[in-house]
């Protein structure tokens, strides 16, 4: 009889850092175009509470390092940062 392997789900969170609201969602990868998807859900959500995002600090994830990343971000306006790696204070709100 043959096992069912266990997946993974992933879970894309975005966070103000200056009201600590937060905006979430799980996805099955952790692709580009997955990224961006929810990029531009959590930007218009945080829009509609009247935050404008300048900034957006990620890990160093593939996908956060990719072309069509790097241009949605740049057509929004906003500036794309990456937390050093190996540490996880940088990132520790969203950890």
């Amino acid at each position: 009889m043959k096992r069912a392997s266990t997946g993974y789900r992933f879970l894309h969170t975005a966070l103000d850092d200056r009201t600590r609201i937060i905006y979430s969602e799980i996805h099955s990868n952790e692709q580009a175009i997955t990224a961006v998807g929810f990029w531009n859900r959590a930007n218009e959500f945080f829009n509609q509470l009247g935050i404008t995002v300048e900034r957006v600090i990620t890990d160093n994830g593939s996908c956060y390092r990719s072309k069509l990343w790097r241009t949605t971000l740049e057509d929004l306006g906003t500036t794309p940062k990456f937390t050093r790696p190996n540490r996880p204070q940088t990132n520790g709100k969203a950890e």
